[in-house]
């Protein structure tokens, strides 16, 4: 009897432990979410009652100061406590926040009827849900900056706004491609995608090329609808053209009817401030702190601001800025790639790899940061050798080998704007010797910098006029910046010197261009 009924109670036991196990496992997963740093840090905390980051995200972007304002001077509600469960797990309000907002007019709210670029993925859905659900703004227009390459959704657009706004048509759409196309074709663009050709169908395949045309198109919105409209971007992938005409509003930038020489001062006074103030308004919060999502899209922002500031070499704002953003969220690549890159840019490459050295600590599978601190390492070298000649530039001590010299340097570290400066500089020196000049052509050339390659052939050309590749080489630049008439201008030249190239343009490939061109036709008596 005792052996019929031991396995009996053997099974009810087990029946019971599965049962108690089914009961625990929901509390292990509780305790895990609430306790387990690891998946804090990584994935964040599952719970989102009480978590208005979304709502600060789209009403601070459409609305400014004025909705801040709002929430900071909201009463409290009542504190509601659950034993045994902690703070972060319970529907009640924080410890208020008690610091004012540093400037109560900034930042500004957009402008009535205003145009709204939306770039990332938060950055697009919460405003479409604030401006036509909760009826935040229904004034605003807002569109994604990532899908204008895309005729369907440039079809929706057009039914939703088109008697309202410039929304480009189908054949503006195919223009912006083809502009592209051209573009990459004539070395005026650097190839940033795949062209692919099936047959008589194109097709661009890459972010970064689909990226160009749409901002091309993005383009075509704003020159046709900033004469009433006011522009604001919240910046997903960069948009080169903009950066001219960008300030920070806030959250966002906003984009300016004209070009700017500059920030202007007091704008990025209130910039830094109001971010200084929200970055500490934020991480403050115990629930923005277990919001991966939260962190990830405020980060972003932030870094989307520093990246203007690096574009108007204000490295001292920018590098604050990518802080901040890093101290929003930790594990941003953006910030951290971007930070150690400007790091390089002013010459601080022991600041890059400490700053990459301890990412890889926080984030050991990111198979990026190892092969950036290889590539570092021989910058530091660079960055050694520009630093000298910089002293002997300084000294005056230099010679034009040694500023040629500096100038490939900052070509190679990536620092286009110095490089460009530096070789201008060089150009409009008359004692430049021509075999230096001719050197330096041959250099841009490889470069694609055909605006310089123009300017130090057109000086070299002055002294040794007879230099009939020289000349080629000059007409082949004024065909890449679609100068047709200077570069046939130049061709009539070189065989006025040499009549026997006549059969060497015919088949030279860098002048295809220009044979259709009555005037090229003639001038090789083609028939």
């Amino acid at each position: 009897v005792v052996n019929r009924l031991a396995p009996a109670a053997t099974a009810r036991a087990l029946s019971f432990a599965a049962l108690g196990l089914a009961f625990l496992s929901p509390g292990l997963l509780i305790l895990n979410n609430a306790y387990n740093p690891e998946l804090i840090r990584t994935i964040g905390g599952v719970e989102q009652r009480g978590h208005d980051f979304g709502w600060q995200f789209g009403n601070y972007q459409l609305r400014g100061a004025e909705a801040i304002m709002e929430e900071l001077s909201e009463p409290d509600g009542p504190v509601v406590r659950v034993r045994g469960l902690p703070d972060f797990l319970v529907d009640q309000p924080l410890t208020p926040w008690h610091e004012p907002l540093p400037n109560p007019e900034y930042p500004p709210p957009m402008g009535t009827n205003a145009i709204f670029f939306g770039g990332t993925d938060p950055g697009r859905f919460v405003p479409t849900y604030m401006i036509f659900s909760a009826q935040v703004r229904p004034d605003v227009y807002l569109i994604t900056q990532n899908a204008l390459a895309d005729n369907t959704y440039m079809s929706v657009m057009r039914d939703l706004y088109g008697d309202d706004i410039f929304i480009p048509s189908a054949v503006d759409s195919s223009k912006a491609f083809h502009k592209y196309l051209e573009d990459v074709r004539s070395g005026r663009q650097p190839p940033s995608a795949a062209i692919i050709t099936d047959g008589d169908r194109v097709s661009v395949q890459g972010v970064q090329g689909v990226m160009i045309i749409n901002g091309i198109l993005a383009r075509m919105i704003f020159d046709m609808n900033k004469a009433h409209h006011d522009f604001y971007v919240e910046e997903s992938y960069v948009i080169e053209w903009m950066y001219p005409y960008l300030t920070p509003h806030g959250l966002i930038m906003k984009i300016n009817d004209e070009k700017l020489p500059r920030i202007p001062p007091e704008t990025v006074k209130n910039d830094m401030e109001f971010w200084d103030w929200y970055v500490r308004r934020l991480t403050s919060n115990p629930r923005f702190l277990r919001d991966v999502v939260a962190r990830k899209s405020f980060s972003k922002l932030r870094s989307a601001i520093a990246g203007l500031y690096v574009y108007r070499n204000l490295h001292e704002e920018a590098e604050q800025a990518f802080l901040e953003a890093k101290k929003l969220y930790p594990l941003s690549p953006e910030a951290n790639f971007r930070l150690a890159d400007l790091y390089l840019r002013v010459g601080r490459p022991d600041d890059a790899i400490e700053l990459m050295e301890a990412f890889h600590e926080q984030d050991p599978g990111n198979e990026r940061v190892r092969p950036f601190i290889r590539q570092v390492r021989p910058r530091q070298e660079l960055n050694q050798q520009a630093s000298e000649l910089q002293q002997l530039l300084q000294s005056g001590q230099a010679s034009f080998s040694d500023a040629t010299n500096l100038a490939e340097i900052y070509h190679q570290l990536g620092n286009l704007q110095a490089f460009r400066s530096l070789t201008a500089n060089l150009l409009g020196n008359e004692n430049v010797p021509p075999a230096i000049l001719r050197e330096l052509s041959k250099s841009l050339r490889n470069k694609d910098a055909f605006d310089l390659v123009e300017k130090a052939l057109t000086h070299y050309l002055q002294r040794v006029p007879a230099d009939q590749e020289a000349l080629l080489d000059l007409a082949e630049a004024r065909v890449k910046l679609r100068n047709v008439e200077g570069a046939l201008q130049t061709l009539q030249r070189a065989l006025r010197i040499s009549p026997g190239i006549r059969e060497q343009l015919r088949h030279d490939q860098r002048f295809a261009p220009l044979r259709n061109h009555p005037h090229f036709r003639q001038m090789l008596q083609m028939r």
